[in-house]
């Protein structure tokens, strides 16, 4: 890995490990610097023999260890939270082989994070709702309870975040929904959704997701009436 760290051009690129969660592990990296020093995406610095045995040791924990295309936000997302790529959720009910919109947020990073990740708040992220219908973030949460923290603004940006329109809302929607049909055995689906630079792009399908972030906006959390049937009539998974 060294060596190959040493020599190839394909930067910059994003490592993950294959089965991890809350974003343990997952790094960007910008390119390679002299002296054997990789630029991160945050702007920091490591060593690349550090950097290594860094993503060996994930490795061992949690199975193979991706570098992936490092995904760059569209520049509108760019400006309301910095390089890091957010991601919105997006949960699919599949009732009757047929895949309807459920639940959709956004998770956007601290400027200097390289994962989108919430934590509950410990890492600077925010968490917001979105609504399905017209693509509107609002309900905008800097930190989960015993206190809740609301905000309006990303801290470190400056923007404006509740009331951002995402543009291309529906085409992002339909995607998933395409999608979704491919995996529809899959009752319950979790689908991270990110619109970059080059168009909105899936993620990832979680078949299992955190849920409890819903409930924080108060009654009726999830069981809404839609869930309600849904999971008297289907087998989630």
């Amino acid at each position: 890995m060294c060596d190959y760290l040493r020599t190839t051009d394909n930067f910059p690129f994003f490592g993950k490990p294959s089965n991890a969660a809350l974003g343990y592990g997952a790094k960007g990296v910008r390119g390679r610097l002299e002296n054997d020093t990789l630029l991160l995406l945050n702007g920091d610095t490591q060593g690349l023999a550090d950097y290594v045995q860094e993503i060996d040791d994930i490795a061992r924990r949690c199975g193979t260890y991706l570098l992936l295309e490092l995904l760059e936000p569209r520049e509108d997302f760019r400006r309301l939270s910095g390089p890091a790529l957010p991601s919105c959720r997006v949960v699919v009910l599949v009732r009757d082989g047929e895949p309807e919109l459920f639940h959709s947020s956004i998770l956007l990073p601290a400027a200097r994070n390289h994962i989108s990740n919430f934590q509950g708040g410990g890492i600077g992220s925010l968490f917001a709702r979105i609504d399905n219908q017209t693509g509107v973030i609002h309900h905008v949460m800097s930190h989960m309870g015993p206190n809740f923290t609301w905000v309006t603004d990303h801290a470190e940006t400056g923007h404006r975040v509740e009331g951002f329109r995402i543009e291309g809302w529906d085409e992002g929607v339909a995607l998933v929904l395409r999608a979704a049909h491919a995996f529809a055995p899959v009752r319950m689906q979790h689908w991270d959704l990110s619109f970059t630079s080059r168009g909105p792009v899936l993620l990832e399908l979680n078949f299992i997701g955190d849920l409890e972030v819903f409930h924080a906006f108060g009654p009726p959390g999830i069981y809404t009436e839609q869930f309600r049937t849904f999971h008297e009539t289907q087998k989630v998974w």
